[in-house]
């Protein structure tokens, strides 16, 4: 199970940084265990929830044992939506 959280966390990252070279996810690939703090406001989990059906809690932890490889792509365009 940490093997497959690592990889979504290294999925997730690589992703985001294809589609916005400038931004700096470095920091889901430091943090370990099944969630990670993605440092998005309100606002933005809102816009995530509503327009891309993405759920994060309301101070922004992202659950990364719910990334799967089918839906990695989804959540990295939908985060970057928000940006």
């Amino acid at each position: 199970m940490r093997a497959r959280i690592r990889g979504m966390r290294r999925a997730l990252r690589e992703a985001v940084q294809v589609r916005k070279p400038d931004a700096d996810w470095s920091y889901l690939t430091s943090q370990q265990g099944m969630f990670s703090f993605t440092g998005l406001s309100l606002e933005q989990v809102d816009m995530l929830r509503d327009g891309w059906g993405v759920y994060l809690v309301g101070n922004g932890r992202l659950c990364v044992a719910g990334l799967t490889t089918r839906n990695v792509s989804r959540v990295a365009d939908a985060l970057v939506s928000v940006l």
